[in-house]
């Protein structure tokens, strides 16, 4: 009788263990492949801003954010940003085909915007004396904002 209760737990340990870990190997393979937000700020004088979060986690807000989002509201976005969907879309896709390269760069003094495409990612620079901000984003966010908005 003991040992088929002892072999009972044992079958459910492993169960419960395959299961932890597939479940942690979901979760990692899903950040791996829509990767991470990245923003950082810093001034002089103030302590450096860093956020990182997964992409995965971001897309997720901005689905549950909608059902904030008033109808009367969201039909007026569809109905400004509608006509331009179809052109994002393009540029989405050109931008994730298209090889790693500087696409905007700004220099105007000791100002300075740039904007680039890095792996899968947009990438911002923004530089102006006492403030630097950093901003990357997976390209796959973009397609999921038009989502949002039910474009």
């Amino acid at each position: 009788m003991m040992k088929k209760a002892f072999w009972i737990a044992i079958g459910l340990t492993c169960v419960m263990l395959v299961g932890t870990v597939g479940a942690a190997g979901i979760a990692v393979a899903s950040v791996r492949h829509a990767g991470m937000v990245h923003v950082s700020v810093q001034e002089v004088g103030e302590p450096a801003i860093n956020i990182t979060v997964p992409a995965a986690l971001v897309g997720l807000a901005m689905s549950a954010a909608t059902r904030f989002i008033p109808e009367d509201e969201r039909a007026e976005i569809r109905s400004e940003v509608g006509p331009w969907a179809p052109h994002v879309r393009e540029v989405i896709d050109e931008f994730r085909a298209m090889p790693d390269a500087t696409i905007v760069e700004v220099l105007d003094g000791d100002d300075s915007v740039e904007v680039r495409k890095v792996r899968n990612s947009l990438v911002i620079d923004v530089s102006e004396p006492g403030t630097e901000v950093h901003v990357e984003m997976p390209v796959v966010l973009m397609s999921q904002a038009l989502k949002v908005v039910d474009l």
